[in-house]
């Protein structure tokens, strides 16, 4: 699989817009523009096409279409080179679903909680939902602990797991419990929180849209939301944390996940 990182610049939305008018994504932008390519060399050669019909024998007009033809076909002597040359160099990259789009977050800034505690502290009779993964199959982006992103001078602590999915993904709710809020929270965004019966409190940002309402009762597997990029977020991805009395939950050895390189973050030993 291979990885495309794209930086972009706090709030600026840039980026995802573009990744949102393409169609596929920016995951799809090569074979995008091949096919735009395409289209225009093939609209030049009706283009020139006409333009010969209608030019009689005037000479110089013939001359113009004929320039128009041959530029239509250099271009796609281009195209074609160009796809060749990168079928022999890395053949994988023309398989849209071997690419890999990784946003790089400059920074989330969510609340930082009041402490942090680990799960073997914690009671196994309190651990019956912390295995669930609001995302099935998802892949860990970004893991529970003190990090530095790419612009960062200190270390920072990542509260949460990111789940990196595509704009749109349904979300699951992973404890049985009641949605304490469903709504716009600063760096969180779209946030939803439920809490269950012994107190905890799950975490899901960043959303696209609510299926649910602050109020409900919910249990686990059922659809609350769907994945977004809303608030202090760089590219569709969900973030997920277990807090309770506002200590967030180290997550990493109940969910599997690990420390992920190669997307702009260094992981910074001890608290």
């Amino acid at each position: 699989m291979h990885l495309i990182q794209i930086a972009e610049a706090a709030d600026s939305g840039i980026i995802q817009g573009i990744s949102d008018a393409i169609p596929g994504g920016l995951n799809n932008i090569f074979n995008f523009g091949l096919a735009i390519g395409g289209a225009i060399a093939l609209g030049t050669i009706i283009y020139a096409g006409i333009l010969y019909s209608m030019a009689g024998d005037n000479s110089s007009k013939q001359k113009e279409a004929k320039e128009w033809i041959w530029a239509a076909v250099k271009g796609l002597a281009v195209i074609a080179f160009g796809y060749i040359l990168i079928s022999f160099i890395n053949p994988q990259i023309l398989t849209v679903e071997e690419i890999d789009i990784e946003f790089v977050r400059l920074e989330e800034a969510q609340p930082a909680p009041a402490g942090i505690t680990t799960v073997d502290r914690v009671p196994e009779s309190e651990r019956e939902f912390f295995t669930n993964k609001p995302i099935p199959g998802a892949r860990v982006s970004s893991a529970f602990g003190l990090r530095k992103l790419s612009d960062d001078v200190r270390c920072r602590l990542h509260s949460g797991i990111d789940f990196n999915a595509s704009h749109g993904t349904p979300v699951y709710a992973t404890a049985d419990g009641r949605v304490i809020n469903a709504s716009v929270q600063g760096g969180y965004g779209n946030l939803i929180q439920i809490r269950d019966d012994k107190g905890y409190v799950y975490y899901f940002a960043h959303l696209s849209a609510f299926s649910v309402s602050t109020g409900d009762r919910v249990n686990v597997g059922d659809l609350i939301g769907r994945v977004g990029s809303t608030g202090h977020s760089f590219g569709a991805h969900l973030h997920y944390e277990i807090r309770k009395n506002n200590i967030a939950l180290d997550i990493n050895s109940a969910l599997g996940a690990r420390y992920p390189t190669g997307n702009g973050e260094v992981y910074c030993a001890g608290r």
